[in-house]
């Protein structure tokens, strides 16, 4: 008998899931696949990785929910392209399912398992899930998304109807009718197998914020320290253990500056799609030869937080220890890696990206070429922030430096590698000379 196939990307739930959905309505039984994708893991630069860990437990989670409703799970080590043309040789497949990623790598991945799929007499089918408008739905008159978020939240605004952020019917048609059986499925692997250690990480459940939380979120999003700064679902959403629309439904309804955050992640993700070249390279052809200066020792002290600028050095250090960093210690982080140290962006998001639990591409390029001044939408190139007044505005009282450097106010702590005054200057000379350069 024909089976179809349902497989889990960024996606982690039963609940509200476009792609499962559609899958469990094919009239086929169900199998839902995971794969542990070489392609990424092998380039991690750590067997001992937080959003790892994570991921296998929710994998576990889901397998174990399945087995329990009757159904076959299958999880499995590889690279997809080998591991979809196994599937496809030993089951009867009618389709995969699954939800779309706009990453380049996935674009390319996805269209070489869906001609892997065509030669198998399967479909391959890919549905919106993880955005609310994704593609081609919402582009200004240049036939691109709008180049200024304001124009792109209005339009996103104005297009968002009740049935937009309508739940999937997924988990309720999650039962055994529709569930296939293999008893033939291999056994999951474990960290061990893969060659990973467990590294757990503090991540809140997976379930919507406290509405008290939600509502005061546009006067704490800024406070870096406190426990209700953020939702802190950023991860969640990266893997898909939250549905968007979830979180979407209560901020429309509680916050509209949360939900200006989540529109602003849309928008990021849809520029990556039409834009796939900014991952590696800046946006703006005036600012792709920048000289950066690139210095190793200052890029060792910016990433172990001993720059001599407090509030950058405690967010960094948060960030090292527990793969989170606040909204504004984030902010004050990059622009003086990019601006006061002339440190090439892509540096600091390589190292946001083996740092970060929420780790997502499209955030990350987006924020850092926003904040170097070079991306689709970008600050202006010679907005050079100070981070004492980032200090003394967010931080004053000093409580949040101290959570994380204890050394602060003693002969241990460093002086400031960099004058502000100086460094800021130099910033906007150079820029303003790569600008001059490209005309």
């Amino acid at each position: 008998m024909k089976i179809t196939l349902f497989w889990h990307r960024r996606d982690l739930r039963q609940h509200d899931n476009a792609g499962l959905t559609a899958a469990l309505q094919s009239g086929f039984p169900v199998v839902p696949v995971f794969i542990y994708d070489r392609e990424i893991l092998d380039l991690l630069p750590s067997r001992r990785d937080a959003r790892v860990t994570f991921i296998h437990q929710e994998v576990e989670r889901l397998a174990r929910q399945t087995e329990q409703q009757g159904g076959a799970f299958l999880a499995l080590y590889g690279r997809p392209l080998e591991v979809f043309a196994q599937l496809l040789s030993q089951y009867e497949v009618a389709t995969i399912f699954t939800n779309e990623d706009y990453e380049p790598y996935a674009a390319e991945r996805d269209n070489a398992i869906a001609a892997l799929a065509a030669q198998h007499g399967a479909t391959f089918q890919a549905l919106k899930d993880q955005v609310v408008f994704a593609k081609n739905e919402l582009l200004g008159k240049s036939g691109k998304p709008a180049r200024v978020f304001g124009a792109y939240r209005k339009a996103w605004l104005e297009k968002l109807q009740d049935e937009h952020l309508r739940p999937y019917p997924s988990a309720e048609l999650y039962t055994t009718e529709h569930l296939g059986h293999l008893p033939d499925a291999p056994p999951r692997p474990t960290l061990a197998d893969m060659g990973f250690e467990e590294f757990r990480q503090e991540v809140p459940a997976a379930e919507l914020p406290a509405e008290s939380l939600v509502r005061n979120y546009h006067l704490t999003r800024d406070t870096p320290g406190r426990v209700d700064s953020s939702t802190r679902r950023s991860v969640h959403l990266r893997f898909g253990t939250l549905s968007v629309r979830e979180l979407m439904r209560q901020a429309r309804d509680l916050n509209p500056k949360l939900l200006a955050e989540l529109i602003w992640r849309d928008y990021f993700m849809m520029l990556l799609w039409h834009y796939p070249g900014t991952a590696t390279e800046s946006f703006d052809p005036r600012l792709r030869q920048v000289p950066y200066r690139n210095n190793e020792e200052e890029f060792k002290a910016w990433c172990e937080g001993r720059t001599g600028y407090p509030l950058v050095d405690a967010g960094m250090r948060e960030l090292n220890q527990t793969g989170y960093i606040p909204n504004r210690a984030r902010i004050a982080a990059a622009g003086f890696l990019v601006k006061h140290l002339l440190i090439d962006w892509r540096w600091g998001d390589k190292y946001f990206a083996d740092k970060l639990l929420d780790y997502d591409m499209a955030q990350n390029v987006g924020n850092w070429q926003w904040m170097a001044g070079t991306g689709v939408v970008a600050a202006p190139w010679f907005r050079v922030y100070s981070p004492q007044s980032q200090q003394e505005q967010y931080d004053p009282t000093f409580a949040y430096v101290w959570q994380w450097v204890p050394e602060f106010g003693t002969c241990e702590y460093p002086k400031p590698i960099v004058d502000h005054k100086f460094a800021r200057q130099r910033a906007i000379d150079t820029l303003r000379a790569a600008y001059k350069a490209s005309v």
